[in-house]
């Protein structure tokens, strides 16, 4: 049994590791923990580690686990960074299951102006532009409730809001 303590040193053993079955069980059994790894100052660093192995079993369970979660797990200080890292390896199919919690969340304009969401708004921006910024636009209407930022948010959130505006408002 593999047992992962959560100390800055045991850390960077992971990154060490240059054994390959060392490694493989490393993830496997990190996979079983994700959710709760997350939430956990360094656990959060596991997470994105097993993330950036980009071996796709590992995404599919990682995936099925936070799905449905994304919102909450946005607004979290830890699990927020294992989103952003979501954002960044998932495929295009798994990464706009992303978006489109996002996109549904009500008040849409509490994310953009979370302290920790806003930096998961922000990546979703940056990595899903190209290919599937296109699909983006088409995912849901924007609630017509959500037409401007509030002008009592930050220059860089309400920055964040039009563009997820101008996004959303493509057809």
């Amino acid at each position: 049994m593999l047992f992962i303590r959560m100390e800055c040193p045991s850390c960077k053993v992971v990154w060490s590791m240059s054994d390959g079955q060392k490694r493989i069980m490393f993830c496997q059994k990190s996979l079983v923990a994700a959710p709760i790894l997350l939430k956990i100052v360094l656990g959060n660093y596991i997470v994105q580690y097993v993330l950036k192995q980009r071996n796709p079993s590992y995404l599919a369970i990682i995936a099925s686990h936070f799905r449905s979660n994304y919102v909450t797990l946005s607004r979290q200080r830890y699990s927020s960074n294992v989103v952003e890292t979501c954002l960044q390896v998932f495929n295009d199919r798994d990464r706009s299951n992303i978006v489109h919690e996002l996109i549904r969340y009500h008040p849409f304009r509490d994310l953009v102006s979370d302290e920790f969401a806003n930096y998961v708004i922000s990546r979703a921006l940056t990595t899903c532009k190209g290919s599937s910024s296109g699909s983006i636009g088409h995912c849901y209407p924007f609630p017509s409730k959500c037409q401007s930022p509030s002008p009592s948010l930050s220059e860089d959130v309400q920055h964040t809001f039009r563009a997820w505006l101008q996004i959303l408002k493509r057809k």
